[in-house]
């Protein structure tokens, strides 16, 4: 046997010395998530992407957990950005969820969600004291 040490590391990386970040190699053509966003962009996005996922399937969390053979609330975890599966968990949410396996190791941002225009319906602009309504009383207050 040899005692040669093999690793995916390129020159570069092995002058700048370890990195704490690795990444996993695949056949895609397209640079990796991990050097592109932080941590945290990448649990959001892939977060989204799972929730869209189960959405498009009609899955439960519990469904796609026994598929995958996981605990529910690891799934829970994924699913609220508070962790991010290995490389054989996301194989499996691949095959689970009948799903390309580009969604999950490189997906799209994530949307901004709309903004709902609650100023236009307000009485009173936002910022202002609100209006004193002496004269309104409910039907089931004591008459003064």
């Amino acid at each position: 046997m040899s005692s040669t040490r093999h690793g995916a590391v390129t020159a570069y990386a092995a002058e700048v010395g370890p990195s704490h970040q690795r990444v996993a190699w695949s056949g895609l053509p397209w640079s990796s998530l991990i050097l592109m966003v932080g941590e945290a962009e990448r649990r959001d996005r892939f977060s989204y992407a799972l929730q869209q996922a189960l959405i498009a399937r009609r899955m439960s969390e519990r469904q796609l957990a026994k598929q995958v053979g996981v605990d529910p609330r690891k799934v829970a975890r994924w699913r609220s950005g508070r962790g991010l599966p290995d490389l054989y968990e996301t194989q499996a949410l691949v095959v689970a969820l009948r799903v390309s396996e580009e969604l999950f190791r490189n997906p799209p941002p994530v949307p901004e969600p709309p903004v709902y225009p609650i100023e236009r319906y307000m009485l009173d602009p936002l910022g202002q004291e609100p209006v004193e309504m002496n004269h309104v009383r409910h039907k089931d207050a004591a008459p003064r």
